[in-house]
């Protein structure tokens, strides 16, 4: 799935973009700010979009002293599959922390786990993985069989959630600091989306 707009992997269109825009904002606003959120289409193809939404009772229009406002009928029988198709990202998110929960209480899971790069950010496209950094406990090797078997159903998991490839960075307790003074640890750092573990990481974790 494209990782800056899950919901493409249904629709593509103008107005799905503009649904998913107005489902995540609680009061009306104009046309032009509708265009400004949704940075795809012209603001004529927007404004063409908006009407056919009027139309047809998902989106309510009214008139103010200069523009046109614009809110999502939360009342409309067609709101719960839009509410769905904006969520994904956290349904991905809330999926994952489930997995990794039931994965630490078996024993021999992770320390800590974090979502990072362009699917944390929001910003890439259908060709990004979805990257995981996992931090194994320093009494399981990095060939355990059990640590093997779960990090490859992750891996498998992820995979049949989104359609991306998943991008397993492993690193036992022992070389955390180490890992954390380079590029990549940076990186973690600046984007991680805590998916397991009591605290997020910091530049200065043990």
């Amino acid at each position: 799935m494209d990782v800056s707009r899950p919901y493409s992997a249904v629709t593509s269109s103008v107005e799905a973009s503009v649904l998913i825009a107005l489902a995540r904002i609680e009061e009306p606003i104009t046309g032009r700010r509708v265009a400004a959120i949704v940075d795809r289409g012209s603001q004529s193809a927007v404004n063409t979009a908006l009407g056919k939404l009027a139309d047809q009772g998902i989106v309510r229009r009214q008139e103010s002293a200069s523009a046109y406002l614009y809110e999502i009928n939360r009342d409309h029988l067609a709101f719960g599959a839009v509410s769905a198709l904006a969520s994904m990202r956290s349904e991905l998110i809330s999926r994952l922390k489930e997995r990794l929960r039931e994965w630490g209480e078996s024993g021999v899971g992770p320390r800590f786990a974090c979502m990072f790069g362009s699917a944390a950010r929001g910003d890439g496209d259908i060709d990004s993985d979805v990257d995981i950094f996992l931090l194994r406990p320093s009494a399981v090797a990095d060939d355990d069989d059990a640590w093997v078997h779960a990090t490859e159903d992750l891996r498998l998991y992820i995979e049949n959630l989104t359609g991306n490839s998943a991008n397993l960075i492993e690193v036992s307790e022992i070389d955390l600091c180490s890992v954390l003074e380079k590029p990549l640890g940076k990186e973690i750092i600046r984007d991680q989306v805590l998916l397991f573990g009591s605290q997020r990481l910091t530049p200065t974790s043990p």
